[in-house]
């Protein structure tokens, strides 16, 4: 997007972020959609913990619901300090493909 004529600028969305603000991440998805280059995809635990997608708590089926709609969002699964990496990597990416979205 460097150099580009995009009048708006290019948005991560981290839905975890929103949540530790104490904002609902699909309102923020939706207020920020025409601006979305790539959502991350982690998970929260009730006690504010990162883990992997499916062990915590955030709407997953309303997230990807809402991105459904674009045949060219991206999703990237992060992980931040797990014991294993590739284990919670392959944990969210088993999660992700399960969610039923909704629509």
């Amino acid at each position: 997007y460097i150099g580009s004529s995009m009048d708006v600028h290019p948005v991560l969305f981290d839905p975890v972020n929103f949540v530790r603000s104490g904002q609902d991440p699909v309102t923020a998805l939706q207020a920020m959609r025409d601006s979305l280059v790539y959502t991350h995809a982690k998970d929260l635990t009730a006690d504010s913990k990162v883990c992997a997608v499916g062990q915590g708590t955030l709407a997953w089926p309303a997230i990807l619901g809402e991105l459904a709609s674009d045949p060219e969002a991206l999703v990237v699964i992060e992980q931040t300090n797990p014991a294993d990496v590739f284990d919670a990597t392959r944990q969210s990416f088993a999660a992700l493909q399960s969610v039923e979205v909704n629509q």
